[in-house]
């Protein structure tokens, strides 16, 4: 599943889907990533390509077990480093892999 904010690339992202020859959902909107109900959970996969100070605890919630969560975090140095979460039959493995530099998470909008 991934969810996409803005109108202009949610079209070209809708146009183009289908030759990827991938099967997930794409969603317009603001705060559907964090909401305890989000459509179609729980996911095989999560995606971000924004970041915050920490991954929201819906998306871990959202998460189905065998699945996987990639997310730029930020660190203890106020720096951004990809996350990969696995969700486990008894909680989380936590990997962190190299420095990244995503746009924000909409703090308040989202």
């Amino acid at each position: 599943m991934t969810l996409v904010y803005f109108v202009g690339l949610y079209s070209k992202v809708m146009i183009n889907r289908d030759s990827w020859g991938y099967s997930y959902s794409i969603v317009r909107g603001e705060i559907l990533g964090f909401m305890e109900d989000a459509q179609g959970a729980p996911y095989s996969a999560i995606i971000s390509a924004a970041g915050g100070e920490k991954i929201p605890k819906p998306w871990l919630d959202q998460l189905a077990v065998g699945g996987r969560l990639v997310a730029p975090v930020m660190n203890e140095n106020g720096s951004q480093v990809l996350v990969v979460i696995d969700k486990l039959e008894n909680g989380y493995k936590e990997s962190f892999l190299e420095p990244v530099h995503f746009v924000p998470l909409r703090s308040g909008v989202a």
